[in-house]
């Protein structure tokens, strides 16, 4: 369940806010073996009253208002974690399936590839982009269907017309775009449970944590 603190500071009309959950993860060892717990609220996350003035461009307005956008991502980020956490706990244990499904490029670009797939693929890019959202990890979606139509030419030239059928080169290409964003993916995922959450993921979640220790996306031994 998300819980958010807060601190109201009557002085200054201005309130600081913590996610719960991400301290008591982040000092895990701390929270779970004592019986007080301090929680930590900084200014850079505080709510106020804004002060009406006439905002003259986007810089102002961010200035003025970017405090309402810094806490609304976080409330969004708290309701998805739930399923942030599945996808991760997911990826992270299938990372070596993930990695090798992706490595499947530059085979006879007109050959057939079955739906189930292609299908696969999207579920991996998926799976990838909705940790880089949650983590920041800066990954671009991928627009599968935009791919299809820029191959169109291509097809229509070589007289194949694929009409359910999922061709070769269009699989290449995908997975092209979708592994150059898997460095990045490694490194978030790295940062999060190994780093920033590392006691909570070692003590409750010990086969995900050696696993995140394990990912790479150069290994070629399965």
């Amino acid at each position: 369940m998300p819980v958010l603190l807060f601190l109201a500071d009557l002085s200054t009309q201005k309130i600081y806010y913590s996610d719960v959950k991400v301290q008591l993860r982040q000092r895990y060892i701390d929270y779970s073996t004592n019986n007080n717990f301090s929680f930590t609220l900084s200014n850079k996350n505080e709510l106020h009253f804004t002060i009406d003035q006439n905002i003259q461009n986007k810089d102002e307005f961010f200035n003025v208002y970017g405090y309402k956008y810094q806490f609304l991502m976080l409330v969004l980020r708290m309701v998805d974690y739930s399923a942030f956490e599945t996808n991760l706990k997911e990826f992270v244990l299938n990372w070596k399936r993930y990695f090798n499904h992706l490595k499947h490029q530059n085979a006879d670009p007109f050959l057939s590839q079955s739906v189930d797939f292609y299908e696969q693929t999207i579920h991996i890019h998926n799976c990838m982009l909705h940790i880089s959202n949650a983590l920041n990890l800066g990954m671009q979606k991928v627009d599968f269907q935009s791919v299809r139509n820029d191959l169109r030419k291509m097809y229509d030239y070589y007289g194949v017309t694929p009409a359910y059928d999922v061709l070769e080169y269009e699989i290449t290409v995908l997975h092209f775009q979708i592994w150059g964003c898997t460095e990045a993916i490694i490194c978030g995922i790295k940062n999060y449970i190994l780093i920033s959450e590392k006691d909570f993921w070692s003590i409750n979640f010990p086969l995900i944590y050696q696993e995140a220790q394990n990912m790479d996306r150069n290994a070629t031994e399965y």
